[in-house]
C-alpha cells in the first residue's frame, strides 16, 4: 500500500472532504497550501499536496496511519517546514 499523500487539491463538498486534479481558485480562504512536499530519511511523506479550505468551512482531514495527516498538520502550523512548497 502507498501510505504517499498525493499531487491534489482538497476541496469541502456536501461535508465531506475530496482530492481533485484541479488547480485552487481563488477565494476567501483561511488557509492554503501550493505544492507542499517533505520527505524524512530518503522517504517521500509528502508529495505536491495543494488545497484551499474556505472560510466558514469544516474540514476532517482523515487517512491509513503512516500516510502524513499529522506531518501536514505540523507543517501548517509551522511545527515543520517543507522541503518544497508553501502555505498561507
Amino acid at each position: 500500500m502507498n501510505n504517499v499523500m498525493e499531487k491534489g487539491v482538497l476541496t469541502m463538498e456536501s461535508g465531506f472532504l475530496s482530492v481533485s486534479k484541479e488547480s485552487a481558485k481563488s477565494a476567501a480562504y483561511v488557509a492554503s497550501a501550493e505544492g507542499l512536499s517533505l520527505a524524512f530519511g530518503g522517504q517521500t511523506i509528502l508529495h505536491d499536496i495543494s488545497f484551499s479550505i474556505k472560510s466558514g468551512k469544516a474540514v476532517l482531514l482523515r487517512g491509513d496511519n503512516g500516510s502524513g495527516k499529522s506531518t501536514l498538520l505540523n507543517i501548517l502550523s509551522g511545527f515543520l517546514r517543507p522541503d518544497k512548497g508553501r502555505v498561507s
